[in-house]
């Protein structure tokens, strides 16, 4: 059920992965510092997770440099870093430049290639379905090429306009899980009601099951809160940031639903065949 990132706690490596392009990124680094006079350096990674268009998910990818001290990470200003999939020898190339500013270390990516592939979470096509996915990946173009606020308009749409289908989508989970009746009755009602979209999302957010928040934290109220943001006042870099805590919340929230109606679905025929093999048995 958990999204994790497969770089988590690795800035570096997160941003040359992750990070959309012309937007300047603040890294949680410390520099490298030569013993001699000379300028502080950003370390690269050696080794950084990524997925492969021939491989799958979560592939590992090698630097390719030459180096002198093999015992040391390189050590660069601006970079086009080219990293080899350990699996097929595919290549991945980021172009980046990072400066100090204001004591903090920050970065940006002006290129990459091959360019990212948009392409949605399984669990997000399979709940909400193709009517939906191109607002997802129109956004994701925007958000990769670092205009945010335009990407988080067609995230805002996505959500506006597939509420209904997610709060059915919970209904069904919670309907397969014995949730009580009443409960499932109220997201039923709520997702064919008339109510105003920020009505909605807010009672939605009060009747999702402790089970669909992990960590106690509620994928709805997160979705709310980021839809809800005033345009007017955020920057691309900003609005960025709030297209990727979006989807990660809608991911979140279907990959969980997913899980649980999959589950269920799999005990429910394990009891059919044992019911089954009973009566073979005379039982």
């Amino acid at each position: 059920m958990v999204v994790a990132d497969p770089n988590e706690g690795k800035p570096v490596a997160q941003f040359i992965v992750g990070a959309p392009l012309f937007v300047k990124k603040e890294l949680t680094v410390k520099l490298f510092r030569p013993p001699l006079a000379g300028e502080a350096l950003l370390t690269i990674p050696r080794e950084i997770k990524r997925d492969c268009n021939r491989c799958g998910p979560n592939m590992n990818w090698r630097l390719e440099v030459e180096e002198n001290d093999s015992t040391s990470a390189p050590k660069w200003v601006e970079i086009a870093a080219t990293y080899q999939c350990r699996s097929c020898e595919g290549r991945f190339g980021a172009w980046i430049r990072w400066w100090e500013e204001d004591g903090k270390v920050v970065a940006m990516k002006f290129g990459e290639f091959p360019p990212p592939e948009i392409k949605p979470p399984k669990d997000v096509e399979k709940a909400l379905g193709r009517k939906y996915m191109q607002f997802w990946r129109n956004g994701m173009i925007l958000r990769n090429q670092g205009l945010g606020i335009g990407s988080l308009v067609y995230f805002r749409r996505m959500v506006e306009d597939a509420t209904g289908e997610l709060l059915l989508f919970i209904a069904r989970s919670m309907e397969a899980s014995g949730e009580p009746a009443e409960q499932v009755e109220a997201v039923k009602s709520l997702a064919s009601g008339k109510t105003p979209f920020e009505t909605k999302m807010k009672e939605a957010a009060d009747l999702i099951p402790r089970s669909l928040r992990p960590g106690n934290a509620n994928p709805f109220t997160t979705i709310f809160d980021v839809v809800s943001a005033d345009l007017h006042t955020r920057t691309d870099e900003e609005c960025c940031d709030l297209v990727d805590a979006i989807s990660e919340a809608v991911a979140l929230l279907l990959s969980g639903l997913n899980e649980r109606l999959e589950l269920l679905k799999r005990y429910e025929e394990s009891v059919k065949k044992l019911e089954a093999a009973r009566r073979v048995r005379g039982e």
